[in-house]
């Protein structure tokens, strides 16, 4: 299956989508902001990134972008 990352800064938001996704049988890893995201993708190498537009810190544009610059290939964002 899948190796999903979600991007997202409320905790309710993660959940709901780590509980759906994990019941689909896909691996997830949840984190509250894009900066947070940028230090696990690297591990991780998740297959899709599900992630917030509007968060505190680090907008998931600013996430893609960052993430851009640093992998020569990102998966569906």
């Amino acid at each position: 299956m899948a190796k999903i990352l979600v991007v997202d800064d409320e905790e309710t938001i993660r959940k709901l989508l780590s509980s759906s996704i994990q019941t689909k049988g896909h691996e997830v890893v949840c984190v509250e902001d894009g900066f947070r995201a940028c230090d696990v993708y690297a591990n991780f190498r998740p297959d899709v990134i599900v992630s917030d537009i509007k968060m505190p810190r680090m907008t998931g544009f600013q996430m893609w972008e960052h993430l851009k610059a640093k992998h020569n290939k990102l998966p569906p964002i």
